[in-house]
């Protein structure tokens, strides 16, 4: 399942009760028929990290323009490892990844900047959370950009 906000632009990186839970709205995505390039990559990442012992949960994709936040809910369970791993279009050229937890707060966040960021965490509590990925700059601002997000796990 892929859940995206609404209107997808969140400000700074709190997402208050009422943003957080009444500004969510689910749909399900058509990967099995996506060839997009950012699809593509974030794939080759998940098949490299089969080798490595991960598993995949699930993949996923929007698009953003600079200064917008996409956001996916994700039920993470206790003693796994999970990385999030990401690939965006050609032209953004700094995106963010963050995770919050059910009540707004952030658990961790990316650090090394580019067009294709990765997040890992050990040790999350059982329960329900909320990946963030945030287009910082790009090309050309106004320019939707995908991104696609895959959840592995181990």
């Amino acid at each position: 399942m892929r859940w995206t906000s609404t209107g997808r632009i969140l400000t700074g990186w709190s997402l208050g009760g009422a943003l957080l839970f009444g500004a969510l709205a689910a749909s399900t995505p058509a990967l099995a028929d996506d060839d997009s390039a950012t699809v593509a990559c974030v794939r080759n990442k998940v098949w490299e990290a089969y080798d490595g012992g991960w598993g995949l949960r699930t993949i996923t994709h929007d698009t953003a323009v600079v200064g917008e936040r996409l956001t996916w809910k994700v039920t993470l369970y206790a003693n796994r490892t999970y990385r999030f791993l990401s690939c965006a279009q050609d032209g953004a050229e700094d995106v963010d990844l963050v995770l919050f937890d059910s009540n707004g707060h952030v658990v961790k966040s990316s650090s090394e900047g580019g067009r294709a960021p990765t997040l890992e965490i050990s040790g999350a509590e059982l329960g329900a959370y909320y990946i963030v990925a945030y287009l910082r700059k790009a090309d050309a601002p106004k320019a939707p950009r995908e991104i696609a997000v895959a959840i592995t796990h181990k």
